[in-house]
């Protein structure tokens, strides 16, 4: 069966002409005991594979998850989009080689079907295969979690610390290799997996899987030489998720109440469209517009973050008791005809309701607890350095078949994966 949404046609794969669709239905959703990780196929989404790998390594259960009903025609999924969990269903036929009888994109895994599936449900939510190429490695994290994304550059003098903490807390991590390597073992531009941070080794995964050549074992020192940054996707195992669709005025207040009924990690956020959306409508302009948000208790600003630029705009506070916050939303908007965001809340139990007005009180601020987590780059600032790292053309070349005539440590991978210049 087909799906009439999303049918098996050229349109649909995008500009690669080439390739045909063939059915995979009898294909298992999932097997047991996988000893295979999502591979990337010829399309420029090393953004998307990478952290899809990341959030498999430390958080299975939670791509599990994603899947709400499955038989041997369709599958439907669950997306966060924007901020707002959405239901994608799509049938089984794939972009298919038939030159080289392989599958076009992501690959099965151990003859399972699921990451060709949440990839082409991605595909299906923008229009074509083709306009899933190139993207952030946090916009996936959040589609696959609905939880928060922090950028940390190796350069900073605390990465040490940063990053061990980030592998005691196993939480998914993504890596971005620089524009520049000292040989071509490592891809440059590129978006890797982190599937281990322990006793000064980290472990990186490069979405191509090069067979035995897709892994590598780095000391602190040594991946702080290969790679720019990593993204760290603050996912915690039972976490509550709510979200609101606000439509506002520039720079109109926008009121919640937030009862947080058990301690533990907060998260308060404010969530702009994708410009994914407006790849097709240039006449509209759209833009990133700056946002506010503040966070209040009783009647004193706990938490506030302001950004120039941020698709993603969040505060965060580790609660040691029950309380009730105010949540104030604002956005300067630059758009004509876009002014619609969603706010979400995500941590252990709370409710969540819009209001028209704060209450403000004296309350007792001391024992409350304190801010974990700090929001780091607005997304202006990684736009422009992720600018910088594309000014090297490069060709998305897929090395395939190749004859291997010399021994392991002088085997080469692909210098970059061109179209997956992370953006």
């Amino acid at each position: 069966m087909i799906d009439q949404e999303f049918p098996p046609t050229i349109e649909n794969v995008g500009k690669k002409k080439n390739l045909s669709w063939k059915s995979f239905n009898d294909f298992p959703l999932f097997v047991e005991q996988s000893s295979q990780f999502p591979k990337q196929g010829k399309l420029g989404n090393c953004y998307w594979i990478a952290p899809l790998v990341a959030v498999y390594a430390a958080k299975p259960q939670q791509i599990q998850s994603l899947f709400q009903s499955h038989d041997s025609n369709f599958t439907t999924v669950r997306f966060c989009i924007d901020g707002d969990w959405q239901l994608i269903t799509v049938d089984h036929h794939f972009p298919f080689n038939e030159e080289k009888q392989k599958v076009a994109y992501s690959k099965l895994v151990d003859g399972a079907l699921w990451a060709m599936i949440l990839e082409k449900a991605w595909a299906k939510l923008y229009g074509s295969y083709q306009q899933i190429s190139a993207g952030f490695n946090r916009t996936t994290f959040k589609v696959l979690t609905g939880a928060p994304t922090n950028k940390f550059r190796t350069r900073d003098p605390n990465f040490k610390e940063i990053i061990y903490e980030i592998g005691a807390l196993r939480f998914p991590v993504g890596a971005n290799s620089k524009k520049q390597q000292m040989d071509n073992i490592f891809a440059t531009n590129h978006a890797y997996s982190i599937l281990k941070i322990e006793d000064n080794q980290i472990i990186v995964r490069n979405p191509w899987g090069l067979k035995n050549r897709d892994q590598h074992t780095l000391t602190l020192d040594e991946f702080k030489q290969r790679f720019a940054s990593i993204e760290c996707c603050y996912h915690f195992d039972g976490y509550q998720y709510q979200s609101e669709k606000v439509t506002s005025d520039v720079m109109e207040p926008v009121y919640f109440e937030i009862e947080i009924k058990t301690p533990g990690n907060y998260f308060f956020t404010i969530n702009q469209k994708n410009k994914r959306w407006f790849r097709n409508k240039p006449h509209l302009k759209y833009v990133i517009s700056p946002s506010q948000i503040q966070m209040i208790y009783g009647d004193t600003i706990m938490n506030q973050q302001n950004h120039q630029s941020n698709k993603e705009l969040w505060i965060n506070w580790n609660f040691n008791r029950p309380c009730k916050i105010y949540i104030i939303c604002q956005i300067d908007w630059q758009n004509i005809a876009i002014n619609e965001f969603i706010f979400n809340t995500y941590g252990p139990e709370f409710s969540q309701k819009r209001v028209q007005d704060i209450i403000k009180r004296n309350e007792d601020i001391n024992n409350l607890g304190q801010i974990q987590f700090v929001q780091r780059d607005s997304e202006k600032e990684q736009e422009e350095e992720e600018k910088l790292n594309q000014n090297q053309e490069v060709v998305f070349q897929q090395q395939e078949n190749a004859q291997i005539i010399s021994s392991l440590p002088q085997q080469r991978e692909r210098k970059s994966c061109g179209q997956c210049s992370i953006y």
